[in-house]
């Protein structure tokens, strides 16, 4: 009965042992101090006498007397002095950073974007022969597009270069007269200069010398190639690694205008000509400023093109024709974090300076914050733009103005230690237009208890040197086991039956070895295995946004541990509702509610709400009428806007053109002046921007059928003339009836005399001869 009675303590002691090690995170990975501290509330105690669970809180080791605690803490240090000038627009610029798992370090960053900046402007102009009306254009107003950038900035430069394709069959022309020639007949005939076809050809090095920009631009010919797209990304390439050449100055920002009216060649398409060797992404510019590895190495991959912009501080603005545009608005969209801008270059080219000025002015007052990948580090941002509150997930701030501040707080985060044990990383963070930040991140991944300096070697507190001692613990070595190391390892099979979990036969859940009578879990690449009997693991949580844990918690024996300040199953809501509320302090503007940090806006058949707290009404009386007087003036150049009320009301609404609204979206119209209606949608993207989806196709009025008309008149004036003729005819057919029933009535009523008429006389007259005997 005794017996009976100890095994039910025994039973119960672990069941409440084990209760509770779940219910403390730090107790079920208490094995080493390096793993302790993978947790963020947890510390390691490394006293060589300590009854207690070693991995505890830092405040629970504290009660129970432990005397050397190990509790690093992640901590951030700025490396460069805070400060602003005339070209230093962003402070600090280099930061170093020790993060522990799952303990963030915060870094703060400002930008302030300074008056008069340098500015280096290189236009890179396609040179097909359809482009030759836009060179003739572009060469009437280098000096009043300079002098434009000039007034924006005292202290800018440009520059000018021109593209076509590789001078190559199928992409240039094989017969020998069109080598020296490519331009057609009629334009040799009307002695139009054509130049032989080339990729590239730096036209015109940077200059602070308008008149010498104006003489680059009147000194180029156009040429022509065989086929519709052009080598226009691999010129882009060369112009952004090419910095000597092109004359990009280290302080300036760099602005290259991107000009024209077809598609792109891109990697791979060069092997129809049997170039083979994958772009090398360096300079080949000669000291003629011809580029001159056409011939030997394929077009640049678009995310080729992508590091290469990113690397030399290229700010891309493309302005292409409408035929082009929707490929280039996609080209911009894989280009990430570079900044690439897109606009209508009109077929006219009459708007080419505004269109730069407005891109110029949306650079310089645009700040976009962008980090580089760093493995198992989470980055989060908070950005206080000018005049406004801070916006926790914002990484950008529009309409900064000259000497205002941005500021953004970014979060690092340490999801779990590299496994390939390195020690540190560095991490870029880009400022689109701006400086970059260089960011070290030491990894705090092992205690210093555990470092070879504070090792013992052989230590007789391991029985009499069996292991190693280190961190309060002994580390075995081969042949012994245990706490201490006082067992051996090739009896430890006699004390399976303590290592099995209830009524299984299976020692340790097949997931460790039982030594010494207690399971030590085995290690697993994906995470930790621990418990009592290796039942639990950190690793079979439920995923968020791909991420354990949506990276918001801990993984405890399949639950999520949330951080503070998250809740839900996978740790992916935050709790705190500041991002729902609106600019009148309302949840959400009162038209949504908040979930998850995020508002979930409501609509209904005559009001649709969207926007990051639903401030903005897309179908509400006055949005449709606001947004399409945009419409008109920033795309077709009329309506009861000027030219400044248009720049004022309009430069923050991003315009696209498509070919069809889809059918189920919400749509205005604007009627334009020649009595055509637009149709548009309204969009408003997660960083509150407006974004207008333009219809290509107006809505018109079909000009009257005049043939069916001029049918319709003729042939019912044939067709009532004939009804007439018809009613005519009938008429007389009827009194000819009625005059013929009147004859035969009267004809039959007649009484006729059968006497002989007394002045009748016989037609014959008979004779006797008197001498006849007969």
């Amino acid at each position: 009965m005794s017996n009976k009675l100890l095994l039910s303590v025994i039973h119960f002691t672990i069941l409440l042992a084990t209760a509770w090690a779940q219910s403390n995170p730090c107790h079920s990975v208490a094995t080493t101090c390096q793993s302790c501290i993978s947790l963020p509330q947890c510390a390691w105690c490394s006293d060589e006498i300590f009854i207690r669970t070693r991995c505890d809180t830092a405040e629970n080791l504290q009660q129970n007397l432990c005397r050397n605690i190990s509790n690093p803490k992640s901590t951030s240090t700025a490396t460069t002095t805070p400060q602003f000038s005339d070209t230093q627009q962003v402070s600090p610029t280099r930061f170093e950073v020790s993060l522990r798992p799952g303990m963030p370090a915060n870094i703060n960053i400002q930008v302030r974007p300074a008056r008069d900046y340098p500015v280096d402007l290189y236009i890179l102009m396609d040179m097909s022969r359809s482009m030759l009306p836009h060179l003739e254009r572009l060469k009437t107003i280098a000096t009043q597009l300079a002098s434009t950038i000039r007034n924006l900035s005292s202290q800018s430069s440009f520059g000018f270069g021109t593209f076509v394709d590789k001078p190559v069959t199928p992409f240039g022309f094989g017969a020998k007269r069109r080598q020296s020639y490519p331009c057609s007949f009629s334009d040799s005939a009307n002695n139009i200069p054509c130049d032989p076809t080339y990729l590239f050809r730096n036209g015109r090095p940077l200059t602070t010398d308008i008149k010498e920009f104006q003489q680059g631009i009147d000194q180029q010919n156009i040429s022509s190639n065989s086929d519709a797209p052009e080598g226009g990304l691999e010129a882009l390439l060369q112009v952004s690694v090419c910095p000597q050449h092109i004359g990009w100055r280290r302080e300036a920002r760099h602005i290259v205008v991107y000009c024209t009216d077809g598609f792109f060649h891109y990697a791979g398409d060069s092997k129809l000509a049997g170039i083979f060797l994958p772009n090398d992404g360096a300079c080949h510019i000669n000291s003629e400023n011809k580029y001159q590895a056409a011939l030997d190495m394929d077009y640049p991959s678009v995310t080729q093109l992508r590091e290469m912009l990113i690397e030399n501080k290229i700010l891309p603005v493309f302005a292409v024709l409408k035929r082009a545009l929707k490929e280039h608005f996609v080209l911009a969209d894989h280009l990430t974090g570079v900044g690439a801008i897109v606009g209508e270059w009109e077929n006219d080219g009459s708007n080419i300076i505004s269109l730069i000025e407005d891109s110029y002015r949306r650079i310089s007052s645009t700040v976009i914050l962008t980090n580089s990948f760093v493995e198992n580090v989470l980055v989060g941002y908070t950005a206080t733009c000018p005049n406004s509150s801070a916006v926790q997930g914002l990484s950008v701030c529009n309409e900064t103005g000259n000497l205002q501040t941005a500021s953004f707080d970014l979060s690092l985060n340490l999801t779990q230690c590299p496994t390939d044990g390195r020690a540190s990383d560095e991490m870029v963070i880009r400022v689109t237009g701006f400086e970059n930040i260089v960011v070290k991140i030491n990894y705090i991944c092992q205690c210093q208890c555990a470092l070879p300096r504070n090792m013992e070697k052989n230590s007789p507190r391991c029985s009499n040197g069996n292991g190693d001692y280190f961190c309060g613990q002994c580390s075995c070595l081969a042949g012994w086991v245990g706490e201490r190391c006082q067992c051996s390892a090739a009896n430890s099979f006699l004390d399976a039956p303590r290592c099995q979990e209830g009524n299984s036969s299976i020692v340790c859940n097949n997931r460790g070895s039982c030594i010494c009578g207690l399971c030590q879990c085995q290690t697993d690449v994906r995470g930790r295995i621990y418990g009592s009997y290796c039942e639990c693991d950190n690793f079979t949580c439920p995923l968020g946004n791909n991420l354990l844990c949506s990276g918001n918690g801990a993984c405890d024996c399949g639950i999520c541990r949330c951080n503070p300040g998250y809740t839900g199953r996978t740790c992916s809501c935050p709790l705190s509702r500041v991002t729902c509320m609106a600019s009148n302090g309302l949840e959400c503007n009162g038209r949504g509610i908040c979930e998850c940090g995020s508002c979930i806006c409501s609509s209904s058949s005559q009001e649709t709400y969207t926007g990051r707290t639903c401030e903005v009404c897309t179908t509400c009386p006055g949005e449709c009428e606001k947004t399409g007087e945009c419409v008109a003036c920033k795309r077709f150049n009329q309506g009861s806007y000027d030219q400044a009320a248009c720049n004022a009301n309009c430069n923050s609404m991003t315009m696209t053109v498509i070919d069809q609204i889809p059918a189920d979206a919400d749509t205005c119209q604007r009627e334009l002046a020649n009595q055509c209606r637009v149709r548009f949608t309204i969009n408003i993207t997660s960083e509150g921007q407006k974004l207008v989806m333009i219809e290509s196709q107006q809505i018109c009025p079909e000009p009257p059928p005049i043939a069916p008309i001029i049918g319709g008149v003729v042939g019912g004036v044939i067709g009532l003339g004939v009804i007439a003729i018809i009613i005519v005819k009938v008429v007389f057919m009827i009194q000819d009836y009625r005059e013929f029933q009147k004859f035969e009535k009267e004809r039959k009523a007649a009484n006729w005399i059968n006497s002989e008429s007394p002045i009748y006389t016989q037609a014959t007259s008979k004779f006797k001869n008197p001498i006849y005997s007969g």
